[in-house]
């Protein structure tokens, strides 16, 4: 009788061990949430590093603008946020930040940068004309008598899937610079009286 017993419990095992109906759903029920979580991190990752590029490409595009002109109003600064909105193609106002900066040699040490000009995205000026600049890695670009163009961008950036997960949204920063190409400084301008200018 225990014999008989234990001859059933084991033909039960062999039969529970050797079934195979419900594998392939398991498998799937285990592996569903990984290929989910794979798929939409490939897709945000894609969209992040591709609005990477585009606050990259738009921080060159804007400095290189300026440096094709001898003078620039604080009304032409304006139409350049709206050129920076339209290439990171966003609607998205209060998470771009940008400062552009001309930059001189110091009349007192050839070796200290100094602000020129400094306006941001709201027209204030975050480097005070005159102070000294410390943004500048290679001095040996500046030369006397010439400006040196930089803008430096940043974007909070808060994608559909990353906004869900992360209580904060990534800041993604750009800094182009350029010499200004058809004079040897780009002047910043009045915008009601152009004869007012930096000098």
């Amino acid at each position: 009788m225990i014999l008989s017993k234990f001859l059933k419990y084991k033909y039960s095992l062999k039969r529970f061990i050797g079934a195979s109906q419900g594998n392939a759903a398991t498998e799937f029920a285990l592996i569903l949430p990984i290929m989910i979580t794979l798929f939409f991190g490939i897709l945000e990752g894609g969209e992040l590093m591709a609005t990477e590029r585009r606050v990259d490409r738009a921080a060159t595009a804007i400095v290189d603008l300026v440096a094709q002109s001898a003078t620039i109003t604080p009304s032409e600064l304006q139409h350049l946020r709206n050129g920076i909105e339209y290439i990171i193609d966003t609607d998205n106002v209060p998470n771009l930040e940008f400062k552009f900066t001309s930059v001189i040699v110091s009349p007192d040490d050839a070796d200290v940068a100094i602000v020129h000009w400094s306006r941001d995205q709201d027209l204030n000026e975050p480097y005070a004309a005159g102070s000294v600049f410390t943004g500048i890695d290679d001095m040996s670009i500046l030369k006397a008598n010439l400006s040196f163009l930089i803008v430096e961008l940043s974007y909070e950036y808060d994608g559909a899937i990353s906004s869900q997960v992360f209580n904060s949204p990534m800041t993604l920063r750009s800094k182009a610079s350029r010499l200004p190409r058809l004079s040897a400084r780009v002047q910043l301008c009045n915008d009601h009286n152009p004869d007012d200018c930096t000098s």
